[in-house]
């Protein structure tokens, strides 16, 4: 079930970035909008990666009752590690963009 929804998160990202491009081109290009969209295509390569590590946890069991080594606690140790770096990137990632992307719409309110 997670799989699936960071499979479907990780096209969420591609379509929102299709939609970004396809936008770009009826808004003034300014340096926080060019800003916004060089941001923004660093999203999808952490959606990939957090789908993959969703992968290896759903593996995990069926790799790990295959073979006897490593020790489960290693595993779990390492795939715990890997999920919180790759999340908390990801999570920081979007953050960041949605942030310049606020920043280009919003800039001259209030001015």
């Amino acid at each position: 079930m997670k799989l699936g929804l960071a499979l479907v998160a990780t096209i969420a990202v591609g379509l929102a970035q299709q939609s970004g491009e396809s936008l770009q081109g009826d808004v003034e290009r300014t340096e926080l909008v060019e800003e916004h969209a060089e941001q923004g295509e660093t999203v999808l390569p952490w959606a990939i990666a957090v789908t993959l590590m969703s992968a290896l946890v759903a593996a995990e069991p069926y790799v790990r009752e295959r073979f006897d080594r490593p020790s489960p606690r290693v595993v779990t140790a390492v795939l715990v590690g890997a999920s919180l770096i790759v999340g908390m990137g990801a999570t920081y990632t979007v953050i960041d963009v949605g942030h310049s992307g606020a920043k280009s719409v919003w800039n001259d309110v209030g001015d």
